[in-house]
């Protein structure tokens, strides 16, 4: 959204420029502001070019008054200012410009400008033609039914489309009149010569169709005259300028208004879709394809550029139409999808391999190639055996690749090891743990947080203290949080202690959710050697420990003793 809380920039400049000393300083008759020249206007504004247009659509509240104020000149040039920040506004978010215009408190400008407008408008004939309809519709945003009703009235007199997006916004108004305004506007531009002024705001109406309070009928017949409009025009101008638009809201309501005609898609509009940059227009126009594009023959061809890109739902897609059309080369696809780097499609993949091959064939499959590969294995090969192998695949194919040079290598195989054989990986996983590379720390922490397996206090206290890395030790800290109640607090009270600041706020967290926690009632006293161990570190670093943990722990014991 491109609307934020109101700028404080904006409301400091305008209170040290514009805030009255009272209110009898308004002229009266008029909604010029109080005490101010145009000169002093002008020096706002040319202020506000150089400094606040960054604020976008926010700042617009701020140059209703120069819109309305009777100095013709200085109106104009803030009507311009007003149609310039709204120029990239997507379509779909003229809604929450509407909200913004309601919501912005204007009242403390010691003017109320907006607020007091009644439905004796202002006067805007001073203006040029093709701005009356924008100003006259943004007055029709006025949080007064009777101003909106009235503005409207004069916004729909116009012609020019500048209009559309504000009758658009009014058919979902909770004021009925309001309503029934807007939908009798809106009825009289259902004609094919007012067509094109309502492509570039499908987004809005894409919107409208979710409301509660929209005439569903005007909106079929709507959609029913776009329909019309695309079918005799297979490359219309505004919708093809859409497609291309270089903001990615325009795009995605075109595309989405584009897939839904019933007249023939072209295969470069659907290629450019698929190649888009934004995620969710390839998403759309795959699974067009997927869906419906696959009766088509021509749309056919589009599944091997689908089939190549980077993202997997596009290759999924591809590949599930690639198995509703019987290919005869589908044997060979799924093969390749054996190595695909997602294992989502490396899924779907095995499910109709196991139909042809059988089910212990894909794994057999992968042991094969990493015979072949053994020096360098890709490391889909890994996955692929940790997802379909057995256990006594662990110990033959995946531990010689435990600590291979490549860390993408040996985080696969670690994957692997934990899907295949849990027991295998606890004896080798503070060895992992400790390695020196992020990546690798990281995956056998992540198969020890999978796993859950008994941890021996010693050796993790050990490893704390002897590791140079500091990503050890706040992977150490993450796996033991969940080792149980008493087993936590060696750590802790380590990291409380550590040089690195991080570690010592995990250590103070950790102690201090410990202290809030402990409960005497169900009080169960530790191991002789851990509690020997727990007592022995507090008395070395009682003076970097939260003081609330010493207190607890001293007040646990005493009690116990007593």
């Amino acid at each position: 959204m491109p609307f934020h809380p109101d700028s404080h920039w904006l409301r400091r400049l305008w209170r040290r420029a514009f805030l009255p000393a009272s209110s009898e300083q308004r002229p009266s008759g008029t909604t010029a502001p109080p005490q101010h020249s145009p000169s002093s206007w002008s020096t706002w504004l040319e202020r506000f070019l150089r400094e606040g247009m960054g604020d976008g659509p926010v700042a617009i509240p701020y140059l209703l008054p120069l819109a309305l104020s009777p100095w013709h000149d200085l109106s104009r040039r803030a009507v311009t200012t007003i149609r310039t920040l709204l120029d990239d506004l997507p379509s779909e978010q003229w809604v929450w410009l509407d909200q913004h215009l309601r919501s912005t408190p204007l009242t403390f400008h010691g003017s109320a400008f907006w607020s007091d407008l009644t439905p004796q408008l202002p006067d805007l004939s001073h203006l040029p033609a093709n701005d009356q309809p924008l100003m006259w519709g943004i007055i029709s945003c006025h949080g007064n039914g009777h101003v909106r009703q009235m503005a409207l009235k004069k916004c729909g007199s116009f012609r020019s489309g500048g209009e559309v997006p504000f009758l658009l916004l009014r058919l979902n108004d909770w004021a009925e009149p309001v309503r029934r305004t807007a939908e009798s506007r809106l009825r009289r531009r259902l004609k094919p010569v007012y067509a094109h002024t309502f492509l570039p705001h499908l987004g809005l109406i894409q919107r409208l169709e979710k409301g509660q309070r929209r005439d569903p009928a005007l909106l079929r017949e709507l959609a029913d005259l776009l329909d019309h409009h695309l079918e005799n025009h297979p490359h219309p101008n505004a919708l093809y300028t859409l497609l291309t638009h270089p903001g990615r809201l325009h795009r995605r309501a075109a595309y989405r208004w584009f897939l839904r005609q019933r007249h023939p898609h072209p295969d470069q509009v659907l290629c450019r879709g698929l190649n888009d940059d934004d995620t969710l227009i390839r998403v759309l126009v795959g699974r067009w394809i997927r869906q419906r594009g696959i009766d088509h023959p021509a749309s056919r061809s589009l599944l091997s550029t689908m089939a190549e890109n980077r993202l997997a739902t596009l290759r999924r897609l591809a590949l599930e139409a690639s198995l509703e059309l019987g290919r005869d080369d589908v044997e060979s696809l799924l093969a390749a999808a054996l190595l695909d780097p997602h294992g989502g499609v490396r899924s779907l993949a095995r499910f109709h391999l196991g139909q042809h091959w059988g089910e212990k064939a894909v794994a057999e499959y992968y042991r094969q190639a990493l015979k072949r590969h053994a020096d360098a294995p890709d490391p889909v090969l890994l996955y692929g055996l940790g997802e379909s192998g057995e256990a006594q695949d662990a110990k033959i194919h995946i531990t010689p690749h435990l600590t291979h040079t490549r860390s993408r290598i040996a985080r696969a195989a670690i994957w692997a090891l934990v899907r295949l054989d849990p027991t295998l990986f606890s004896e080798q996983m503070l060895p992992l743990l400790a390695s020196s590379r992020r990546g690798v720390s990281r995956e056998a922490r992540e198969g020890m947080l999978r796993l859950a397996p008994a941890l021996d206090s010693e050796q993790m206290i050990t490893l704390f203290r002897s590791t140079p890395h500091r990503h050890v030790r706040t992977n150490l800290m993450r796996v033991i949080r969940r080792s149980g109640w008493w087993q936590p607090l060696p750590l802790a009270i380590l990291a409380c202690a550590d040089a690195d600041p991080h570690l010592n706020r995990q250590g103070e967290i950790l102690l201090c959710r410990w202290s809030q926690q402990v409960d005497r009632t169900f009080f169960t006293r530790p191991s002789a050697p851990l509690l020997t161990t727990i007592l022995s570190l507090q008395d070395q670093h009682q003076h970097t420990l939260p003081p609330a943990f010493n207190h607890t722990l001293e007040t646990l014991f005493t009690a116990e003793n007593s």
